[in-house]
Order: C-alpha cells, then sequence, then structure tokens
C-alpha cells in the first residue's frame, strides 16, 4: 500500500487524504492493477 506510506509523511487533512487515496484507487482501477504489490502501484503513489 504504496500510498498509504507516502500520504503518512504529508501534513494533509482527512479531506486531502481521502481525495488522494480515492484518485490513486481509481488510476489502479483504469490501469487494471490488482496485485498490491507490484512495483507499479508505487510509482503511481510517487505520482
Amino acid at each position: 500500500m504504496s500510498i498509504y506510506l507516502q500520504l503518512q509523511t504529508h501534513d494533509m487533512g482527512p479531506k486531502e487524504v481521502s481525495r488522494i487515496t480515492a484518485a490513486y484507487e481509481q488510476a489502479l482501477r483504469t490501469l487494471c492493477v490488482k496485485d498490491r504489490d507490484d512495483p507499479l502501484t508505487e510509482l503511481i503513489a510517487k505520482k
């Protein structure tokens, strides 16, 4: 769960975290990434 590790290092409110998490999940669905250990998930999280 790369995005969650990334979000822990930033000072954001719950609204921002919720929106970023939703966008991350949508990006994974759009790219058909089902394996959360796939290195692509980390690349997406960093972007």
